[in-house]
């Protein structure tokens, strides 16, 4: 597991053109990391690739000056071709994840209440659809 402090003073020697960032780190989060490389390079552009698909996460990264989000199972030649991709300075995110963030974007807000019973219910592995089918 890599630095954050060490991916920023990577990125400060190296100047890429496009930089691989993971969001779990040692010392410093990849989001903390990313934030800190775009202070220092308002056009750096920076892509995320992570195991992490959920979508505070990808927001999470996306807000601190992500360009590009992908999932480390990607194959090699999407991975090439979303680092060209963002290279031209165009943004990039993988389908599977910006299902994700679309799933989730016209929620309402959960209460206290509704959360709970859904923590209790995944500790039970039950869904909903379980909980309120006829006997």
């Amino acid at each position: 597991m890599a630095a954050g402090p060490e991916a920023i003073e990577r990125f400060r020697q190296f100047q890429p053109d496009v930089t691989l960032m993971d969001l779990k780190m040692s010392e410093m989060s990849g989001v903390d990391a990313i934030t800190a490389i775009r202070g220092y390079c308002p056009d750096a552009h920076v892509a995320v690739l992570s195991n992490y698909k959920r979508d505070v996460q990808v927001l999470r990264a996306i807000k601190a000056g992500a360009c590009g989000y992908l999932l480390k199972s990607t194959l090699r030649k999407e991975l090439e071709s979303t680092i060209r991709t963002l290279h031209s300075g165009k943004r990039w995110i993988q389908v599977e994840i910006a299902t994700e963030i679309g799933e989730h974007a016209v929620d309402q807000p959960r209460t206290l209440c509704e959360t709970q019973v859904r923590r209790y219910l995944r500790s039970k592995r039950q869904s909903l659809k379980e909980l309120y089918q006829p006997r």
